[in-house]
């Protein structure tokens, strides 16, 4: 009588040849895995018109068959989700370059508005031209600023944009 336990004793050598025909040598235990599941589940089928070596050859080839073809559609779900995230990242950077541009456009706008002295201070800081000029000076700039701001947003919102 044939058993699952006395086919991996006798044939464990056939078995693992067969299956480094078609999978990297790391991969041969999740076939032989495999193989041990597809024996429990059909050895009942073997008849014994052929030999028990060309039967297992052919239950461990199908079964090396389908793990490389469950790597390859692994392999390529994988691609297709970094390839979907990649084209959401860029959208999304797209995104917020748009509104950064827009965002920028409504500060310089509320620049203009503001004071000369509060203006030219908030550009030298802007640019990095930070020399000579006082704290409370660069912060009563900045603090006009702000309230230009809010009330450009105030002023949008009452119209709706």
């Amino acid at each position: 009588m044939l058993t699952v336990e006395g086919l991996f004793q006798n044939h464990r050598r056939l078995m693992e040849s067969v299956a480094r025909r078609y999978v990297p040598i790391d991969d041969v235990p999740d076939v032989l895995q495999s193989v041990a599941v597809t024996l429990c589940q059909k050895l009942h089928t073997f008849r014994a018109e052929s030999q028990v070596q060309t039967w297992l050859f052919m239950v461990v080839r199908n079964a090396a068959v389908s793990h490389v073809r469950g790597s390859m559609r692994s392999a390529r779900l994988a691609e297709a989700y970094q390839r979907h995230v990649v084209e959401q990242d860029s959208a999304w950077h797209q995104d917020q370059a748009l509104i950064d541009a827009q965002h920028m456009t409504h500060v310089q706008e509320a620049i203009e508005r503001l004071p000369r002295e509060h203006a030219t201070t908030i550009r030298a800081t802007l640019d990095g031209r930070t020399r000579g000029l006082k704290f409370q000076r660069r912060e009563a700039a900045f603090e006009s600023l702000s309230q230009e701001l809010r009330r450009d947003i105030v002023g949008r919102r009452r119209r709706g944009i």
